[in-house]
């Protein structure tokens, strides 16, 4: 049986995350012992805010609830608290092991502990708004954002250059901060826009709040931005390129053992259609006749200010009606949780073999041995089928870590 484990690590005496010689956070206390496992929030990644809210990052999150009987999760000064600074902040890990039981020196059990990797399935904050205390049980009730809030803690710089910063320049320079770069990876390399237009107009963003300033961006070139799972801040289309990075096999699949579980949530994707796209206080638009004569008007307005020259704004409604202007299949499916499908990383390509279930009983007709008015036909269970000529890609990722619940569900999207 699988272990999910849970660590802080509390910040020191001066607000400081403890890091060893490599730069890595250390200081781990594990808490699990102390968490009401069933209590374990769904952990949440998404390229997109909801489906109708493109060009924002979404920043993952979890929940958790600790028994304090003993006081060590209560508030800084108060008497036995680990937190010496703020709780607030404070590292946050929720590891996966495929072992129930994890060797330890001297103390393993015998035909019990096995030796597998704890691999990282959520890392963040503690983020202490709303932490509720439950005096009847003892309990706290916490909430933990993932590392894409770093890019919160920061404000744009009033470095940035008009008429000579790309959306990917500029992109770096924000992101180019101790306040974020101590806990993530920022490489020019990594930043890859869907377009890259050089910005017009950049005074409006001196002061703003880091990731107001990329959403906008994001929204100008047409992009999505989050961490990966080796901490690198990724940006790019969004669209997969390269391999298929893993396939799935559903229930009557006779290419492979079946992986996935169950298929939900199957939707034509008709909500996040954009067929006419304007930007505001200007004529420079965008529509596609056909998807308008099919699905009616869908119109976005665009406020991109740091984008003022027709022709750039013009190459931003065309990227996002190019994209939008069709509904794209989207459904979610279940599978297991293990260190492959772990690996899955969003807007990863996945092949899907899922064609119809069907349904035979001992009087199936077969060719020259079916008996008249005793056999039936073999009945299809659903309709539904999904094939691996056509390619999905990962939209979002939901990890169930409840003991009892321990899953991971895709959200996908036709390419």
């Amino acid at each position: 049986m699988a272990s999910v484990r849970l660590y802080v690590s509390p910040l020191s005496d001066a607000g400081v995350i403890s890091k060893d010689a490599n730069g890595d956070i250390d200081g781990w206390i594990e808490i699990t012992e102390d968490v009401h496992m069933q209590s374990l929030g769904k952990i949440i990644q998404r390229v997109d805010k909801n489906k109708f809210s493109i060009g924002i990052i979404p920043v993952s999150s979890t929940t958790f609830k600790v028994f304090n009987a003993s006081g060590k999760y209560s508030p800084v000064g108060e008497e036995n608290s680990i937190f010496r600074f703020t709780r607030a902040g404070t590292p946050f890990k929720m590891t996966f092991n495929r072992a129930d039981h994890i060797p330890e020196y001297n103390i393993a059990r015998y035909e019990q502990s096995f030796y597998f990797n704890e691999v990282i399935m959520f890392q963040g904050f503690i983020d202490d708004k709303n932490s509720k205390l439950n005096l009847k049980d003892h309990s706290i009730n916490f909430k933990a954002l993932g590392r894409e809030g770093f890019i919160k803690k920061a404000l744009t710089p009033g470095t940035l250059t008009a008429t000579v910063d790309t959306v990917s320049v500029a992109s770096e320079i924000i992101l180019n901060q101790s306040i974020i770069t101590d806990q993530l990876t920022v490489a020019i390399g990594n930043l890859n826009p869907t377009s890259n237009p050089i910005l017009d107009v950049v005074s409006h963003f001196d002061g703003l709040v880091a990731d107001k300033t990329l959403n906008e961006l994001l929204l100008v070139s047409n992009s999505i931005l989050f961490i990966d799972s080796s901490d690198n801040v990724i940006m790019r289309t969004r669209t997969p390129d390269g391999p298929t990075d893993f396939s799935f096999f559903g229930p009557s699949s006779e290419a492979g053992n079946q992986n996935l579980f169950n298929i939900r949530n199957i939707n034509p994707g008709l909500a996040q259609i954009i067929n006419r796209a304007r930007v505001e206080g200007t004529a420079v638009a965008k529509e596609d006749a056909d998807s308008i004569g099919v699905n009616g008007y869908k119109i976005k307005e665009v406020s991109v200010d740091s984008i003022t020259n027709a022709a750039k704004q013009q190459t931003v409604v065309d990227n996002l009606i190019a994209f939008f202007a069709n509904p794209k299949q989207t459904f979610s499916m279940q599978t297991e949780l293990n260190y492959l499908t772990l690996a899955i990383p969003l807007i990863g390509r996945l092949a899907i073999d899922s064609p119809p279930l069907v349904i035979e009983d001992e009087n199936t007709a077969f060719y020259e041995v079916s008996d008249y008015d005793e056999s039936n036909y073999a009945a299809a269970l659903t309709s539904f089928e999904v094939l691996p000529t056509v390619p999905y890609s990962v939209e979002g990722i939901i990890i169930d870590p409840k003991p009892k619940n321990l899953s991971i569900e895709f959200e996908v999207r036709r390419i």
